[in-house]
């Protein structure tokens, strides 16, 4: 190698490296670094683990991958390469074809090729799709959009993610605010849920702060019918995230197995629509991030 080694680079090969785009014999500078430095080591690791976890999500085995999220990522991939090549002579002289020797035979592209350059896309797919990491007990039936499997219709996903942003936003919209306590009283919660519903809410722990999120406030909504609420929390330390919960009584009209997660993606897939059902009461949840998501179904799961 006769380019001067900076961190954009070693990141670039090291991803290569990962990729199988790129042999250790092809790079001496970059194999005595990852013998000097054990971060650059760190790195190679998780470009691995994280490119072992997209290829399980794309294929054609549970978690299901949707067909448009495989093509932006198979999009990502060709753009990147061509952008890659161009700006790093080492990886313009790279074998044409990358090595991919774990992808699956259902993959006919390179769609695994240069994981290591569109990382928080990567991230977001896996935490979206991956099994174990966001939605391990997500059904393999429930696969978004408009089809007989869907338990909600892309508009309807949409919905969720348009009053999630608004309400987010600015609380003080939701109806009915006085039904259900003093702003910020998540304690006193349950109780007033109770009486709303006229049904039990006993033992529901519905406080997100110890994952990072502060309860704001609850009202009346439509979504997704009539007679549920909607709750808003915020995150601690940045306002401008949040977290919605909207919570309906089990009256039976949702086709869904308690205790399992469902998941359903609408046009933005940054903001899938989660859904379960647990003692008596069907749950929605949507947030502006897909790791705090995550954390927040544990959370409220494993209060229930």
């Amino acid at each position: 190698m006769t380019e001067k080694m900076t961190p954009k680079t070693t990141d670039e090969l090291i991803a290569a490296l990962a990729d199988g785009e790129l042999e250790l014999c092809q790079c001496p500078d970059l194999f005595a670094k990852l013998a000097d430095d054990p971060e650059c080591g760190r790195k190679l690791a998780e470009q691995k683990k994280l490119r072992e976890a997209i290829c399980g999500c794309l294929q054609d085995t549970e978690p299901f991958c949707p067909d448009a999220l495989r093509a932006q990522i198979e999009s990502m991939c060709a753009e990147d390469d061509q952008q890659a090549k161009s700006s790093n002579p080492s990886l313009a002289s790279a074998p044409a074809q990358p090595k991919v020797p774990s992808a699956p035979s259902s993959i006919s592209n390179p769609v695994l090729a240069r994981i290591g350059r569109w990382v928080p896309a990567a991230v977001a797919a896996v935490l979206l799709l991956a099994a174990g990491i966001l939605f391990s007990q997500a059904s393999a039936n429930s696969r978004g959009g408009d089809g007989p499997n869907a338990l909600l219709t892309v508009s309807q996903v949409n919905q969720f993610a348009g009053r999630h942003g608004d309400c987010g936003m600015d609380p003080t919209i939701l109806k009915d605010r006085d039904r259900f306590g003093d702003p910020e009283s998540v304690q006193a919660l349950p109780g007033h849920i109770s009486d709303y519903f006229n049904r039990s809410a006993d033992g529901m722990n519905l406080d997100l702060s110890r994952v990072g999120y502060r309860y704001q406030m609850t009202g009346a909504c439509s979504l997704p019918s009539s007679g549920a609420i909607h709750l808003v929390y915020r995150k601690l330390g940045d306002p401008s995230k949040a977290m919605s919960l909207w919570l309906r009584p089990d009256d039976g009209s949702v086709a869904i197995e308690p205790g399992r997660l469902y998941v359903e993606a609408g046009d933005n897939l940054d903001h899938p629509v989660v859904l379960w059902k647990d003692n008596g009461m069907v749950y929605y949840l949507v947030g502006d991030s897909l790791e705090d998501t995550h954390k927040a179904v544990d959370a409220l799961r494993s209060a229930v």
